[in-house]
């Protein structure tokens, strides 16, 4: 009988070990994890590092919504930042263009800071965007 009852427990178990889909709850560093107005004719950027030396497996994961329009999205290096801001045409790791939404999962090699940037010079009104975007690495030396 005691059998019985635990092989009858253990799907609920395993249900009850769901959760929900949220990547802080994984472990994730969060970059942009808000909602935000950019202003027509701006951008707004997030800045964020990585070592390789002391993160492996590293990855930057997430989704964007923008409402009642769209957005440039757009994931480099900081030298790449500094060539955009002057004009120049800059080498992107992700961009999806001009979007109302997107859903990424990046891996990022290389060790350095990087820009999460999303700019609405293309417009002159507002958009307000929510953005669910984390920095994950699947093994922290530090840790070992």
């Amino acid at each position: 009988m005691k059998r019985l009852l635990l092989l009858l427990c253990i799907p609920f178990m395993f249900i009850g070990c769901g959760g929900d889909d949220n990547p802080a709850d994984a472990g994730g560093r969060p970059i942009a994890d808000e909602t935000f107005t950019v202003p027509g004719n701006t951008f707004r950027e997030f800045r964020f590092t990585v070592d390789t030396d002391v993160q492996q497996g590293v990855f930057l994961q997430g989704t964007v919504e923008v409402e009642d329009g769209s957005i440039d999205i757009a994931v480099m290096s900081e030298n790449n930042f500094q060539r955009w801001q002057t004009g120049e045409t800059p080498d992107v790791i992700y961009s999806p263009g001009l979007t109302p939404r997107a859903s990424f999962r990046l891996p990022i090699e290389d060790s350095g800071t990087y820009y999460l940037i999303f700019s609405n010079t293309q417009a002159s009104d507002s958009r307000v965007v929510k953005s669910e975007i984390f920095l994950f690495s699947t093994i922290d030396v530090g840790e070992l």
